[in-house]
This record gives C-alpha cells, structure tokens and sequence, in this order.
C-alpha cells in the first residue's frame, strides 16, 4: 500500500471526503459526486495504489470543512508576503478570541501559501474571496479566500507532480493534524472571516452602511444634503485630498501626513460610497459610507440625530404638510370597525375526545402554569400518532403519523405538551416513542428513525426549519431535513428508500420499512406566517401540517404539583405499547386495520367529496386536497384513544375527525389568503402595510423600529410606492421645536 493510500484512509476513517489529484491540481477523476458522498475504501485503495496527489474535499460532506486560502504572488502590487499575511491575522485573531488559533490546522503550501483548516457547526456555502490587492497590469489578485461548498485542497502526502511548484511541500504547519480536525462555532468562524476581509485593498460590492430617513423618501436632511454636496466639499476639510479619477469614474484620495499612495477611494461601481483602507481616515476600513455618514462620521462622531439637525439648520430640509390628527383618529377608528370581524372560536366538543387523549389533556391542563386547551389536544393527538402509527391502519391504508404545529406567543405555555409527552411517555415505559429534540442533519434524522421507526419528534422554535423553505441562499442540511421529513411523512405505510450516502456506515441504499415519524414543533405565529408560500402549500411539506393556534388571553393559574396523571390512561398506554399486531411482541410494519362501521365509512366518503370539490384557487383546493387525508388519520387516532382492546372506526370518530380537520383546512385557507404571496417582495410590502394599519398615525422612528428586517433602500421603496398610490400620507405633527415626521394609512 502506498503512503499516499494509507494518508487517504486515515482522512476517510476521520470523516473527510478524499479524491486523486493529478498532474497541476487537477482531479484524477470525475469528482463532484463525492461532494454528496464519501468514497469507499475499497475506492481510495485503487485510486491510491499507485502515487496521486490527495484532495480533500471541503463542504457539508466532510462535517463543514472550510479552508482560507493564504497565496500571495508578485502579481500581486504592495502586498505583503502569505507569511507576513499570516502572521498579522493571526495576531487579529488572538486579540479577539485567544486560544482560537490554536485550534486551527494550518498547512504549509508550495508557493509558499497556507491553508488554515478546520470545521464548522453550521453550513460554511461556497468559495469566498476575502482580500484582494491591485494587480499588475491592470485589475485586482485574490490573496486571501476561502474554499469551502464544491471545492477541494490538496494535503501533505501529495507527491511533486501533482503542483507546479512541488506538491511534496504540502507540510503541516501548526496544530491538530488533518486527521482531529477542531470544530469551531458560526461566530468564531465569521471572526476569522472578518478578520483576513481586513486585509482587502478593493472596495467590495457594499451594502450600504446609513441611518434610516427618518422622514418621507427623500426629504430627510441626510438625503438632501447627498445629492447636494460634493466629496470634495465634505473630505478635504479633514484633510483628504484628491490624488486622482480612473476612467471608471473611481476618484482616489490620499490623507495629510500619509506615505501611502491612496488612502481611500469614492465611487467605485458606480456606488457613490466611500471606502477608506486604513482606520486614520477618521470611519472604519472596507466598508462603505454614503455622504451623509461621513459628514457625520467626521463632523458629530457619529452622531447622527445631531447630524441631522446641524444639516436641517444650514437648509437642507423640506417642509412637509401638517397633519389634521383628528380626522385621521376618526377615518382609523371607522376602518378598525368596518374590517373587525370575530375569531372563528374552536369547537369545545373536540375536546371531548375519550380515552387517553381526554387523560392527557386534563393532566396538561392541571399542570401547566398557562393552561392551553388547545395545544393540550394537540399534542395528546401527536402522542397517540407517535404511539399506534406503525401497528394500525384504516380500510384505506391509512397510518396514524402527524406533523403538528403549535403556534403561541413567547410564554403563553406552548411547551408544555411537549412536557407532558415525555412525562406519559416515562409513566408508560414508552420513553422510546419520544425523539430528539433537533436535527443537526437530513442523514442523521434518517439515521435515528432507522434504528427506531416509530418516534415523535418534538421541536422547539420550529419556525426556522420553516422558514429555510422560502430561503434560495439556505444551508443544504436545513433543505434536506425538510426533503427528509416530507419522504417520511408519505412512506408511512410503505418503504422508505434513502440514498447510499444518506447512512454513512452502510454501502447499501438505507431502507426503512413503514417509518411512523411523528412531529410537534412550537413556533410564534410571525415564524410561521413567514414560511408561508404558494410552493410550500400547494405541493410542499406545509400543506400537510396541522396547525393549532394557542390563545394570546390565556392567563397564568397556580399549579398543583401533586397532580397525577390518571392511572388508568398510563395503563392504555402501556398496553398500545407493548402489543404488537402479530402477537409476537415489538413494533411491526404489518399494521392491523382497525373495523369500521358502515356509518363511518359512509360519513367519511362525503367528506373526501365535500373537501375534494372546495377553494376557489391553486391554493385553497390544494390544502382542501390534504383535508381527507388528515381527516382518516384523525379518526384512527380518536378510535384508538378510546379503547386498546377493541377499538372501531364509528361514527363519532368519524364526525370528530371531520370536524377536526375541516377546522384546521379553514383556518390554514384563510390564514394563506391573508399571508402568502408569491415574491418576497411581495410579502414584505404587505408587512409594510398591516404596521401602517395598525394605528392611527406612526412615527417615522417607530415605522424604522418595526421594519428593521428591511434594507434602507427596501424600506424607502416600499413607502414611497404606498405614498405615491396614495394608500399613505407623510406629514408633520407638532408646532412647537422640530416637528415630528409622521405617517398615516389613508387607503381602504
């Protein structure tokens, strides 16, 4: 075996993906498959039989393996040595976070470079440049970046033809070898990002870096005073004076007292922004500043309230017209009782649920500090799915799995099913019904329910799973947790088959027999309106959710803490599960179908008729779709509930579950009709509008507070679209000192 194959073996036995480098740096075969799966060693030990360079392959598929790339050649104009690149971010680094360098690989390159190493908790995405300097000849050289999601680097071991220069000068550097490579968190990880983007000599595409107007679109001091003054108007006061303009339009501009040849520059990308490469420059390097955060930055310290009132007293202002408040006051409060329309309440008859569902819910009633009726039924019906949904079925084929999600404000008691839960679950002997709590990835939630088909999986702030949904720029293990569960949910009454790379340990494609994969997420209603979108329900992962809606009224009680959960409900629940359908004890995939009446069967067949036919457009019908089908699981679950020994399909578990899901299909349809929207955009305008709506007259600060999600120029857009459809008003309120900027929503 060469030392070549035995270096690659020991990087796979490590978790890290490895290929053949040839001649140049170039892969020795086709190799982006083994982005998504690691080689076998069957396929390092012939790839390395005879000498290759060894690549390890950086992303998701090696634990998140990231590399900054440290290169510098003469091309390269003004540019310190990789070494002396090196040497002062690491010492950027210490300051910040001491100890963290040590924790890091760093691998001695030919040229010579260094490949700083190490893993991530989270998603690392695709090559960065982090730091580039001017360019003989013209143009910028990349000194410092990143290889990270579909890329590769070579590894000590690699023999001299495998680099231009000599790949046997790959050397280990300092700390941990490849093979204990460190994990670091997001933050350490964006520390050192930041730290090497220090370095950079190009003024990168900015976000730009002002204060929100704190008046209508373009009539705040700040904006006038840009499009009035010049650069040289506010820089050369402080000493800045103008070097040169390119024929880009770019303009460079050097600092009293500097050796330097430029100090910062304007302009650059046609972005009207200042950048400075050096801190003297009175604002922070490599960042853009518009003109009115440079006069402040220079003038008021960053200050930019007392900016903005030194520019308002020299002129630069724009009255606005006074608000009548009264009539405002008047035309809100006709609004607010023209649109005011109650809250369909929940059926109280769906709480009478017999059986261990009732149990469950009046224990969680009795305990929980802020008693949700609601979420109690809830997740006593995401047990009782985790509990029977491998072992029964209906005349249809149906399994007992759910994916339920509870919505409530930050402590309005919405974890306390999940308490509950375990608590039943630990009474019973049951405590294998109950799963993890999050998933770190697609691979390792399949993994889980593979060794135990049968779980529920109660999550907490569910929303970001959900939210990932709508998200082009989200981590691949976020989407394929997602894809994962949307498999799991519809092979509950037939195989499961997952890819060969999904289980590491196995070379066979994972197959799982009837996974009953159970969730209960907890999220605040703003997470979960956010996920929505046309995609998701009309043929996604959120149309098939049941949604229940805690009450934002409920009140705290005082809590009995000698409250026992029902004996007789711990013992149906043991009996659930520890039979099994063929007797021979266990959980089995050949589920028993439970009898149904005639009347049921009946009641249910109008029902998939009736949802079946129902909504007015893509969406509605497309949820309407999912109703029987929840509506089946449903009826399995309340029959279930009420009796292990003999349990039947009648009539009233028929009419509760249809009742049941049509209410939640109803408030899903009318919860989408109100907040999806095809675009982003779209949905962020409409957010715009419900906080207008809101009162009767918002000051411009409080709009800035409630909409920080939003980017200035976002912000600005969108209001002055609202102003110019005339559906708001900007105006002033106040006689007396600086009036204050207010808006007011004067549409229908």
């Amino acid at each position: 075996m060469t030392q070549q194959a035995e270096t690659a073996r020991a990087l796979l036995r490590a978790g890290i993906s490895v290929i053949p480098i040839g001649k140049n740096k170039v892969p020795a075969i086709p190799w982006k498959e083994f982005c998504n799966r690691l080689p076998t060693e069957e396929e390092v030990s012939s790839w390395f039989s005879t000498p290759q360079g060894i690549g390890r392959v950086c992303g998701a598929i090696s634990g998140n393996l990231e590399v900054i790339d440290f290169d510098v050649d003469s091309e390269a104009l003004d540019c310190p040595s990789s070494s002396e690149l090196l040497t002062r971010w690491g010492e950027i680094i210490e300051g910040r976070q001491p100890g963290l360098l040590d924790r890091l690989t760093t691998i001695q390159t030919p040229r010579p470079g260094f490949h700083v190493t190490y893993r991530c908790f989270e998603n690392v995405g695709g090559n960065q440049k982090l730091a580039t300097f001017s360019k003989r000849g013209g143009g910028w050289k990349t000194v410092i970046e990143t290889r990270g999601e579909g890329g590769y680097a070579l590894c000590p071991g690699s023999p001299a033809h495998c680099h231009p220069l000599g790949g046997d000068l790959y050397r280990q550097a300092f700390g941990p070898p490849l093979t204990e490579l460190q994990v670091i968190t997001a933050k350490e990880r964006e520390n050192l990002l930041q730290a090497a983007r220090s370095f950079c000599r190009k003024p990168p595409e900015p976000e730009v870096q002002e204060r929100v107007s704190r008046t209508a679109p373009g009539t705040s001091p700040g904006e006038i005073f840009a499009a009035r003054a010049t650069w040289a108007e506010i820089l050369e006061p402080h000493g800045l004076s103008l070097v040169s303009t390119d024929g880009s339009g770019v303009s460079y501009w050097r600092r009293a007292g500097s050796s330097n040849k430029w100090s910062a520059s304007t302009g650059f990308g046609d972005s009207g922004l200042f950048y400075a490469f050096s801190p003297n420059c009175g604002v922070e390097p490599n960042r853009g500043y518009n003109k009115f955060s440079m006069f402040t930055h220079l003038n008021h310290s960053g200050d930019f309230e007392a900016a903005a009132r030194d520019l308002a007293e020299k002129g630069f202002r724009e009255e606005l017209p006074s608000i009548d408040i009264s009539s405002i006051v008047q035309r809100f409060e006709e609004r607010k009782t023209r649109i005011q329309e109650p809250e369909a309440e929940f059926p109280q008859e769906l709480f009478s649920c017999p059986g261990i569902i009732r149990g469950l819910i009046d224990y969680n009633l009795s305990t929980a500090f802020v008693p949700q009726p609601v979420l109690a039924l809830s997740g006593a019906i995401a047990f009782m799915g985790a509990l029977i949904g491998r072992k029964v079925t209906d005349w249809q084929g149906s399994r007992a799995n759910v994916y339920i999600i509870n919505l409530a404000g930050s402590g309005r008691g919405k974890e306390h099913a999940r308490k509950v839960n375990k608590f039943a679950a630990s009474e019973a002997l049951a405590e294998d019904l109950i799963g993890e709590e999050m998933f770190a990835s697609g691979a390792g939630l399949l993994r889980t329910v593979s060794e135990n088909p049968s779980q529920l999986f109660q999550l907490d702030e569910v929303g970001r799973m959900l939210r990932e949904l709508n998200n082009p720029r989200a981590g691949s293990h976020q989407s394929e947790i997602v894809s994962n569960l949307m498999k799991l949910f519809t092979s509950s009454g037939s195989m499961f088959m997952g890819s060969a790379y999904a289980e590491k340990s196995n070379k066979a494609p994972l197959v799982i027999d009837s996974p009953n994969c159970n969730v209960l997420g907890t999220t605040v209603p703003d997470s979960f309106f956010q996920a929505l979108s046309v995609e998701g329900l009309t043929d996604g992962f959120l149309s098939r959710l049941m949604v229940f809606v805690g009450s934002e009224e409920a009140q705290p009680q005082r809590v009995d803490s000698s409250t026992v959960l029902d004996p007789q409900v711990v013992a149906m629940v043991k009996s659930w599960h520890q039979w099994s359908p063929d007797q021979a004890g266990g959980v089995w995939a050949n589920a028993k179908e439970i009898p149904s009446t005639p009347e049921a069967r009946a009641l249910m067949w109008d029902f998939t008729l009736q949802a079946h036919n129902s909504g007015s457009n893509e969406v509605e019908r497309a949820l309407w779709s999912r109703a029987s089908e929840k509506a089946h699981k449903l009826a399995l679950i309340h029959a279930c509930s009420e009796s292990p020994i003999t349990p039947e399909i009648g009539s009233d578990a028929a009419e509760w579950a249809i009742r049941l899901s049509s209410y939640l299909t109803s408030w899903i349809v009318r919860a989408a009709s109100e907040k999806v929207f095809e675009t982003v955009s779209e949905r962020d305008s409409k957010r715009v509008e419900e906080i207008l709506k809101s009162k009767a007259l918002i000051t411009s600060t409080e709009f800035y507070r409630k909409t920080r999600w939003l980017q200035t120029r976002e912000r600005k857009a969108i209001l002055s679209e609202l102003i110019e459809r005339d559906l708001v008003q900007a105006g002033s309120e106040g006689s007396g000192g600086r009036p204050r900027v207010v808006y007011s929503w004067i549409g229908d």
